[in-house]
């Protein structure tokens, strides 16, 4: 009986040890600090998420580039789009706090994740740009002429939808630049916080 009884609590005591160096053993005792939060069932449902994917592992083979693409991946769960910086930051401090309690507990020296910073993401929703429609285009080029520049309001729209010229650009051309016989627009400067800048390049002819 005594060795059937030694052998199990070297198991136990072997399968602690192993688990002692797993993300999730780390997790959950970062969980029960934070059970007493308002907002302990955001930080709950964060971590069950982010213990899918590393709970098994052993934290100390976790490199931040693991993290990295892990919240450069997390999407809204309901409608599968990736998540924000801000909401990302959270899941970021959740790493913060488990790894925090692993320094603590000595098994690793520092908190690899305080080095982590995340970049915004900009997806452009092409629905939502759409280029002026011919209709629109004549209807602002009708009302310009009703304000008060007129004719320079008129001009400047006529260039600007038919050359694909910078704001900037147009405000920098003179009129030795325009060549109404061969119908060319050269671009030697432009104006930029009403600062005239030449151009370095060659000129653009349009």
């Amino acid at each position: 009986f005594l060795p059937a009884w030694m052998a199990r609590r070297i198991e136990e005591s072997m399968l602690q040890i192993v688990k002692s160096k797993e993300f999730g053993y780390f997790a959950n005792i970062f969980l029960k600090n934070y059970e007493v939060w308002e907002d302990y069932q955001n930080i709950e449902y964060r971590t069950n998420r982010i213990l899918a994917e590393f709970g098994k592992k052993d934290i100390r083979s976790i490199t931040k580039l693991d993290i990295k693409q892990y919240l450069g991946l997390l999407t809204n769960v309901k409608t599968g789009k990736p998540l924000d910086k801000s909401t990302k930051n959270k899941y970021l401090r959740v790493f913060h706090g488990i790894f925090d309690v692993t320094v603590d507990a000595g098994l690793i020296d520092r908190n690899i994740t305080f080095d982590i910073k995340l970049q915004e993401r900009k997806n452009r929703d092409l629905e939502e740009i759409r280029p002026f429609s011919k209709e629109e285009v004549n209807l602002l080029m009708i009302r310009a002429q009703d304000t008060q520049y007129g004719s320079l309001l008129y001009s400047y729209l006529g260039i600007a939808f038919n050359e694909g010229m910078s704001p900037a650009e147009i405000l920098g051309l003179q009129v030795g630049d325009i060549d109404l016989q061969q119908r060319i627009i050269n671009i030697r400067r432009n104006v930029t916080k009403s600062k005239i800048k030449e151009k370095k390049t060659a000129d653009r002819k349009h």
